[in-house]
């Protein structure tokens, strides 16, 4: 083994300490820098999202339709809808009886109408209440019914009582 001299120590570099201040103050100005970045790229995002769901309330503002009469489950009604077949339209009529509604009265309310059994067999069919197609909706008759969904009536041909 080789005979190690004790006085000769290992001559350590130190690196003075003016430089490492100087990089941890460069490293904080880039963070702080870095974090405004972030804050002001968030502000703009909160911004554009705004624009967005603005422009959004105007767009399902004009597609709602206005003129829906008040009907409920139980009503006997006719739905006018216009139909475009081999280049030609026309307005195909639909008469039944409410079963259920459903979301409310926003962009995406829908409802049931149950009409006529042909060789047993029930129709029913599923409306957008602010489908374009539809060209009015027009109340016949008013039932009193105890229920919000009268799936009970495919099963069950029950009359319902006239609302008075």
């Amino acid at each position: 083994m080789a005979y190690k001299d004790p006085s000769k120590k290992k001559e350590t570099k130190k690196k003075p300490q003016n430089k490492d201040k100087k990089n941890k103050k460069q490293k904080t100005k880039e963070q702080e820098k870095k974090k405004q970045k972030d804050e002001q790229e968030k502000k703009e995002n909160k911004k554009q999202k705004e624009k967005d769901s603005k422009k959004e309330q105007k767009e399902s503002k004009k597609q709602t339709k206005k003129e829906i009469p008040e009907f409920s489950p139980g009503d006997s009604i006719k739905v006018y809808q216009e139909v475009e077949r081999s280049g030609k339209t026309y307005t195909q009529i639909f008469k039944g009886i409410v079963i259920a509604r459903k979301h409310g009265k926003g962009q995406s309310a829908t409802f049931t109408v149950r009409g006529k059994t042909i060789d047993g067999v029930g129709i029913e069919k599923i409306f957008p209440l602010h489908l374009p197609a539809i060209q009015k909706i027009e109340v016949v008759k008013r039932h009193k019914v105890r229920r919000s969904k009268l799936y009970y009536l495919r099963n069950h041909k029950k009359k319902l009582k006239e609302r008075k």
